[in-house]
């Protein structure tokens, strides 16, 4: 069973205050979840931006790996371990912008669970960067 959207948002907020890394997600926000696909959104502020003032393709990696494990997490999934991730930068996001990011869980098997996460540009709908991301699930023997 899926959490809420209100359950998501309290899974980011778990998740960002924890003390780790995580901490550099705290703008973001889910907007809506489905069956097959998680909705959340940020604005390109400042830390989230290169020396050229456009979304920084590390952080791209990283809400790939975020979000994604959040759309795992509202599913029950929470002992995941990243075997892949990749990512294809497509065109800068810009300073000020907000971004939709949008988290699809493809496949799952026994233990591999294969997403797909795509960066838009809210306001123009162009598509900005694409990342895939593979998990190993632990389950308890």
């Amino acid at each position: 069973m899926q959490a809420s959207l209100k359950g998501v948002n309290r899974i980011i907020r778990v998740m960002v205050s924890d003390g780790s890394f995580n901490y550099v997600f705290k703008n973001i926000e889910a907007v809506a979840a489905s069956e097959k696909t998680l909705t959340c959104r940020f604005q390109i502020n400042k830390p989230q931006t290169n020396t050229i003032r456009t979304l920084h393709g590390g952080y791209i990696a990283a809400v790939t790996d975020f979000i994604s494990a959040v759309d795992l997490a509202r599913f029950g999934y929470y002992q995941q371990v990243s075997i892949h991730l990749g990512i294809e930068f497509l065109r800068p996001g810009d300073f000020g912008s907000w971004i939709e990011v949008n988290s699809c869980i493809v496949k799952k098997g026994n233990r591999l669970v294969f997403c797909d996460v795509l960066f838009k540009d809210e306001k123009s709908g162009e598509l900005i960067a694409r990342g895939s991301h593979t998990f190993y699930i632990h389950k308890d023997e």
